[in-house]
């Protein structure tokens, strides 16, 4: 029976360095499916008169050096009540939440939490063949 590599520091290193790549590379996927939970729920909880207040909500997904920036936006042009709506409840409206974004943002950390755990798995199993001595 063949003897099992032993591990070393360079080896190590080399697979923490891959692991640390094969995460960077999916962050943005990551983020992505985290992202669209929390702005598939916002749209949902956006009060509604008439929608144009979800209809204004725009989603935007950055790498930068440091990481990836996600952010999803309402109002601009017309909707000028964007901030207002979110912040006090609207006297008229068909359905919705006051604070729309922020419940979206909080009832979809277990989601984002199950996005980063499949994609860190998948990281995992991109270097499950770590190279040893």
């Amino acid at each position: 029976m063949a003897k099992e590599p032993k591990w070393d520091s360079k080896n190590v290193q080399d697979n923490l360095t891959l692991l640390s790549r094969q995460m960077h590379a999916r962050l943005p996927e990551i983020i992505k499916e985290a992202h669209d939970q929390v702005a598939k729920l916002a749209v949902e909880y956006a009060p509604l008169d008439t929608g144009a207040l979800e209809a204004s909500m725009k989603q935007s997904i950055q790498k930068r050096t440091t990481g990836v920036e996600a952010n999803i936006t309402f109002g601009g042009g017309s909707v000028d009540y964007a901030l207002e709506q979110h912040e006090f409840w609207p006297k008229k409206r068909k359905k919705g939440k006051m604070k729309y974004l922020e419940h979206a943002l909080f009832e979809s950390v277990p989601a984002m939490l199950e996005s980063f755990q499949r994609g860190f798995n998948k990281a995992l199993s991109a270097v499950k063949g770590m190279k040893r001595g």
